[in-house]
């Protein structure tokens, strides 16, 4: 049974923790961790905060095309294929800021060297023991 992009979001709410894949140098692929912050209602479109200090930046200015993965040990795998852009917006960065990310981001969206790595997903797959397999096309 397939699921919708409003049934994957219930799911992708109750987990926190995501893998972000880029294109490294030389051919290279690279992952790290990242806070799905457990945001509002999903609809394709993934903000991540983050320091713009580490590799990801050069990586996504490179190569937009990223790879996102979540997981759950109760049974939920989904891979998000998109293309990800960074952004500095102070104000939309605050939209999507919940308590949690202070641990990592002490002075805020006023942390220096912040910024939003927003992925909007091209394909989504997902296996799940509920619902089974699927994937989802996202519409440009």
């Amino acid at each position: 049974m397939s699921m919708s992009l409003s049934e994957l979001s219930k799911l992708l709410r109750k987990l926190d923790i995501c893998m972000l894949g880029t294109h490294g140098t030389r051919g290279t692929l690279a992952a790290r961790p990242m806070s799905n912050n457990k945001d509002v209602e999903y609809d394709g479109t993934s903000p991540l905060l983050h320091l713009g200090g580490l590799p990801d930046g050069p990586d996504i200015r490179r190569d937009p095309g990223v790879l996102l993965t979540f997981t759950d040990p109760k049974g939920v795998f989904v891979a998000v294929q998109g293309t990800a852009r960074i952004t500095t917006d102070k104000k939309l960065m605050a939209e999507h800021w919940v308590p949690d990310v202070e641990r990592w981001f002490a002075d805020g969206v006023e942390t220096a060297g912040i910024c939003m790595i927003i992925v909007d997903a091209n394909r989504i797959s997902y296996w799940t023991y509920e619902h089974g397999d699927g994937e989802i096309t996202m519409r440009k």
